[in-house]
């Protein structure tokens, strides 16, 4: 859960965001531990967690404390301003090429 609190942190999402992003993105998936197979954590369950580390006076020092460690790494984070999005063009079979004749005679494609 505090795996997923990171990443909604770091990618400015929302608990809403945050939990539609780990439906669709392996990568935060795995991050966290879990598995396609796994139950994925709802905004409700999200958002509650965060508040329990924050009534608890604990969310600061958790930060504080992965900070430290990426940084003894030579690490940091910086927000994040996209994802990575596989752009393969692919051929359609629902829609075929046609070749469209023009009154003139020309060919249009």
């Amino acid at each position: 859960m505090f795996k997923a609190i990171l990443l909604g942190q770091w990618h400015s999402l929302s608990d809403a965001a945050l939990e539609q992003a780990l439906y669709v993105r392996i990568d935060f998936l795995q991050f966290c531990g879990l598995s396609l197979s796994d139950a994925i954590p709802d905004e409700t369950t999200l958002c509650r967690f965060r508040n329990r580390l924050i009534t608890n006076d604990r969310l600061d020092d958790l930060l504080a404390s992965i900070n430290e460690q990426l940084q003894s790494h030579g690490l940091m984070i910086k927000g994040a301003t996209g994802a990575v999005i596989d752009a393969t063009l692919i051929e359609s079979a629902a829609r075929p090429k046609k070749t469209i004749t023009l009154e003139c005679g020309c060919r249009r494609r």
